[in-house]
């Protein structure tokens, strides 16, 4: 028989059924990034403004 050795399976997402993206994800998450690094920059120039 077996040595008691075995391994143990995890379910991954991808096996729980169909993921369909919302429609204009990666267009949205483009716009946030580009957002989020311009307020940084800008917040970093002033500090070194004063």
């Amino acid at each position: 028989e077996g040595s008691g050795i075995g391994r143990r399976m995890f379910a991954s997402d991808e096996d729980r059924g169909c993921w369909v993206a919302e429609p204009g994800i990666d267009r949205k998450a483009s716009d946030f990034i580009a957002k989020y690094y311009a307020t940084r920059v800008t917040d970093s120039q002033s500090q070194f403004a004063s």
